[in-house]
């Protein structure tokens, strides 16, 4: 699993919504999931322009840290609203107990050999002027009564009245001046509001926060964010003073909001539309807002669309690209191409490639079987399914390379070679450690140990965390059932093996062209081909010079 100590950037870019004579402020959020102290350094192509709090410190282990950029307020735009600003984020290894003071220029120095990892950032400015919504002025939305508390899906009370009524005033309040109107500042949606505002509006309600707090745009503070919250993670997220809300409803919230905010322009629902779903009734079928991929039980997208990573449908690159769950071509289906997982991979073949795995000697004797690999396959709609045959066949291949790597019971005299031995164990061997780091977000059970389980051999209680969310499962105080459910053992391993193990890409996306690496993936040695998934499995242990060897046993399970 990752152990690597490269600090995570979250988000890629700087966004800033630009305005004109005034400041504007957003923020990094760097998560250290190592058991090193590591320093950073933040430097930018345009320093007077650009304030950074702070500019350099160092970030204990399995810590977080936030850093604020603050853009001048700007006299003018830039032409087609294109900045060519850059960041460059430094991190390095620091001594134990360092601290901010104990930075300095000669730690990031390569040429005294010190291993130093760059992170390139641009900044791009959002929410220009757009299009007025099609809303028109005293629409139906503002005459459309709300639906009563029942058990047709409609929303709770504590919901209504705090979050759907103040948006219904809102609604209600049609303002005659032409142009556009940014509700973060206007405090106001109106028919010359686009759906973006809107979401921006219903971000404040949810969270509680103001448009700007702390100097810190709402829409670039949730967005590191909304994907822990759509997977019904609350915490921090939705305002506590909204008392015994129903889970359910809250999510639903929560997607409207992201589907205003976060989808391009052409892939928004019309204002009209989402207050409709806030009203229970549900977005039309043909909008961005359906659900899809492992966060809607491995759904397929209506008429053909793509499926995201964030399990939202669309036919546009933002969907299609990097990332993309099921049906990546946007429906356009091309000859030879992938439809069933069972035609790459066969229960006869499947029982050849691990033809030992129940032998007497393997602790998982009659543990891993084919049908539970299938069954769960089915919750990842892409896996094994993206590209030409070639390609399908090809991810297969190394999904299991690297898990027979994983659980391998061989040795160099073993019948058939060490490689035919993988799927032996279900288990860690040695489970002495617990693989429990002090997190706020996946807090450790009493007595529970989050050693490495199943085919991938999931560890750490912030993996089980995250990959319990993805699965509807409690696998903090559960990790056991990687190991006892063979389907979800399966599913916990093409979890992970979809999932971008930020800031590397996931294992899907390299082995199936997806992944494009940036400056910082050279720079740290991530090139595409099947290394790069070791050291996405491994945390990078495997792929330096000094690991060639374990690295060609890994290539060899193939």
């Amino acid at each position: 699993m990752d152990t690597g100590y490269v600090l995570s950037v979250e988000p890629q870019e700087l966004q800033f919504p630009f305005e004109l004579r005034k400041q504007i402020s957003c923020s990094l959020h760097l998560l250290n999931k190592s058991e090193n102290y590591v320093a950073f350094k933040v430097m930018t192509t345009n320093p007077k322009q650009y304030r950074v709090r702070p500019n350099a410190g160092v970030v204990p282990p399995r810590s977080t840290c936030d850093v604020i950029v603050t853009m001048q307020a700007q006299t003018e735009a830039a032409p087609d609203m294109q900045c060519k600003d850059k960041f460059l984020l430094r991190s390095v290894v620091a001594s134990p107990g360092a601290t901010a003071k104990d930075v300095n220029a000669e730690m990031f120095n390569k040429e005294a050999g010190h291993h130093v990892e760059d992170c390139k950032l641009k900044v791009v400015y959002v929410a220009p002027p757009r299009p007025p919504s099609s809303v028109r002025e005293g629409s139906e939305e503002g005459s459309s009564p709300i639906a009563s508390v029942s058990d047709n899906g409609s929303l709770s009370a504590s919901v209504q009245t705090s979050v759907i009524k103040p948006v219904r005033k809102m609604t209600r309040r049609i303002d005659p001046v032409k142009g556009y109107i940014d509700p973060e500042y206007s405090r106001r949606v109106s028919s010359n509001s686009d759906v973006y505002s809107f979401g921006v509006v219903l971000l404040e309600l949810i969270t509680g926060r103001k448009p700007k707090y702390q100097g810190i745009d709402i829409v670039c503070w949730a967005k590191a964010r909304i994907r822990q919250a759509l997977n019904g993670q609350y915490t921090d997220f939705v305002d506590s003073n909204l008392q015994s809300y129903d889970r359910s409803e809250m999510e639903w919230m929560i997607s409207c909001a992201a589907v205003c905010v976060y989808n391009p322009f052409e892939s928004r629902p019309q204002m009209k539309e989402i207050v409709r779903a806030l009203e229970g009734y549900g977005l039309p079928k043909d909008k961005a807002a359906e659900q899809c991929g492992w966060q809607a039980g491995g759904a397929l997208c209506p008429g053909g669309l793509c499926c995201s990573q964030y399990g939202w449908c669309a036919n546009t690159p933002e969907y299609c690209g990097s990332g993309c769950q099921s049906q990546c071509d946007g429906g356009v289906g091309g000859e030879g191409g992938c439809v069933d997982l069972g035609s790459i991979i066969s229960r006869s073949t499947f029982e050849e490639m691990l033809k030992h795995r129940n032998n007497a000697a393997c602790p998982a004797k009659g543990f891993y079987t084919y049908d539970a690999f299938i069954s769960a396959a089915k919750a990842f709609p892409a896996f094994g399914t993206t590209g030409d045959v070639d390609t399908c066949k090809r991810e297969i291949a190394a999904f299991f390379g690297q898990t027979s790597h994983a659980t391998t019971g061989g040795w160099p005299t073993a019948p058939d070679g060490p490689y035919a031995w993988g799927y032996c164990h279900k288990e860690e061997l040695n489970q002495a450690s617990s693989y429990c780091s002090p997190s706020p977000a996946y807090p450790c059970a009493p007595g529970k140990k989050y050693y490495g389980r199943g085919p991938i051999q999931l560890s750490w209680n912030y993996n089980y965390g995250q990959c319990g969310q993805a699965l509807g499962l409690d696998l903090l105080n559960n990790p056991d059932l990687v190991a006892t459910d063979r389907v979800i053992s399966f599913k916990a391993a093409i979890w992970f093996w979809m999932t971008p193990q930020f800031p590397k890409p996931s294992c899907h996306d390299v082995i199936t062209g997806q992944w494009s690496p940036t400056g910082h993936d050279i720079s740290a040695g991530r090139a595409p081909g099947y290394g790069v998934i070791t050291n996405i499995i491994n945390g990078g242990l495997e792929c330096v010079a000094f690991y060639r060897n374990e690295l060609s046993t890994v290539v060899d399970y193939r």
